[in-house]
């Protein structure tokens, strides 16, 4: 897979995530406890459907460089 590829197949996962979808990816992250409860009270403002890295915002500023 290009880099190209790769980067742009992770800003779609990142637009797309539900926040359901999130909290099932960062569940397998080795968390401290205190990331752990500023994570869970992040994700106790949201609902399951919602997406909340839709905005450009949080991944058009990404770019590749290099092979």
């Amino acid at each position: 897979m290009s880099l190209a590829v790769a980067l742009n197949q992770a800003q779609f996962w990142l637009r797309n995530a539900t926040t359901e979808e999130l909290q099932q990816f960062t569940s397998n992250l080795p968390l401290d406890l205190n990331q752990q409860e500023e994570l869970d009270d992040w994700f106790d403002d949201l609902t399951a459907i919602d997406k909340p890295f839709h905005n450009p915002y949080y991944w058009a500023a990404f770019c590749a460089i290099g092979q």
